[in-house]
């Protein structure tokens, strides 16, 4: 919602944003975040707190009972006024990033007195929250994505890389895995080449057990670690870079002793004696999504998974790097299944396994190869129907990656795979999934 213009501000804030975040059993997780990044130097953390929310609908101009909506949390809008605020630059480029994971695409990203320039379009990737004029975010994308061009030589130049390090580490360490390509944004002051980082949405944080209780799959396998973030443009060419990597490093240490099992239980404490007599009372307590056992458990077990998405992180280098499997092909009776080469931070030698089947749960097996060399393989062409096809990447010091494609259920996702349909007459058709 926001304040009428002239009618005064709250906290300084005319546009106030309340949170739900009904998915969320601890419904802290986002106002732990930003006081944690409080302590961040290198990221900018916003303004939140908690609110009980009372609301009279006054549609019916009679009407002059307040109804309880329960506990929100409140959080600072990254806006102009929000710049201002925090010391940094409010003439400066800000873009909120929806769905943007750093390619070039020129037919979209373009300045905006181009002819074939397209907002919506535009603002389906990067939503434009400062000044439109979009020259400088092409020219960081055109040396981004020019690979003659080093990529230290093009961090040096349009990143700050201890920003980007430390907003990249937080992330990691509090599994906020949903970051890959959204869920941030994207500023850079008016008279420099340089972008930031800023962090946004975290309630996705520090969420592993909550997963496993109630028994949905997600954030898991290649989602853990550096190659949840190897699908982007710039994460992947910034993690090639060796300089990089070590102070990528340096910032993952530095933020697991900063983010400590006693400081984040002192945290959580503190946020439960406000919030607790909110969370069990109605309404909340009619949507939330765990019980209070699992809540008890969750609570407790938070403060430990900082070390277990270290683990994680360190874990990722040996493993090789996920890649994305094509579409299959059918041509003279035979099914054509190929995929892009993994990657080894070690250069060690990669095998790929490929299955073929009938189920997600790989049971009805119809083709399996094993010890593949080569990113293709070949099959008799199977009869109409729906199929799965899994690949999996093991180097040569046995550690497996999934592919990056993945095939959702009710049970969540189930990795590593892309489904398909054969036709009669031989066509393959791509089973498409679109995530929220």
């Amino acid at each position: 919602m926001e304040l009428k213009k002239g009618k005064g501000t709250w906290r300084q804030q005319r546009a106030i944003a309340l949170n739900k975040h009904m998915g969320e059993g601890m419904r802290f997780r986002n106002k732990m975040a930003y006081d944690l990044i409080r302590g961040i130097p290198q990221m900018m953390g916003l303004r939140t707190q908690f609110v009980h929310l009372w609301v009279c609908d006054q549609t019916e101009k009679s009407n002059d009972t307040f109804e309880d909506y329960g506990l929100f949390t409140q959080v600072e809008q990254l806006n102009k006024t929000a710049l201002k605020a925090h010391g940094l630059d409010k003439s400066g480029r800000l873009y909120k990033v929806n769905s943007f994971d750093f390619h070039r695409y020129e037919d979209t990203i373009k300045l905006a007195d181009d002819p074939d320039y397209n907002q919506a379009k535009f603002e389906g990737m990067l939503e434009i929250k400062g000044d439109s004029d979009h020259t400088k975010l092409i020219e960081m994308l055109d040396a981004l994505n020019d690979e003659s061009q080093k990529i230290d030589d093009v961090l040096g130049t349009y990143f700050d890389t201890e920003n980007l390090v430390y907003w990249l580490a937080f992330q990691i360490l509090t599994g906020n895995c949903d970051t890959q390509n959204r869920n941030c944004y994207l500023y850079s002051p008016l008279n420099s080449n340089t972008w930031y980082f800023l962090d946004w949405d975290n309630d996705g944080m520090l969420r592993k057990l909550e997963l496993s209780l109630t028994g949905f799959s997600d954030y898991a396998s290649w989602e853990r670690g550096a190659s949840n973030y190897w699908g982007n443009v710039l994460f992947n060419r910034a993690l090639r870079s060796k300089s990089f990597r070590s102070e990528l490093d340096r910032a993952v240490k530095d933020l697991r002793s900063y983010m400590t099992e006693a400081r984040l239980s002192k945290m959580i404490k503190h946020y439960r004696d406000v919030t607790e007599s909110l969370v069990f009372a109605s309404p909340d307590i009619d949507n939330l999504p765990v019980t209070k056992d699992q809540y008890e458990q969750i609570a407790a077990a938070i403060p430990s998974e900082i070390e277990e998405n270290y683990k994680s992180f360190r874990e990722s280098f040996k493993k090789p790097m996920p890649f994305y499997i094509g579409v299959p092909q059918i041509d003279n009776g035979k099914l054509r299944i190929n995929w892009d080469a993994s990657y080894d931070f070690e250069a060690r030698d990669i095998r790929y396994t490929v299955e073929l089947a009938r189920d997600y749960a790989i049971g009805d097996v119809v083709f399996k190869a094993e010890d593949v060399l080569l990113p293709e393989v070949t099959c008799d062409a199977p009869d109409a129907g729906q199929y799965f096809v899994r690949v999996r990447a093991t180097n040569s010091d046995g550690y497996t990656q999934d592919a990056f494609d993945y095939y959702v259920t009710d049970d969540g996702k189930h990795y590593g795979m892309k489904c398909f349909y054969v036709q009669d007459g031989g066509k393959v058709v791509e089973d498409t999934y679109e995530e929220g």
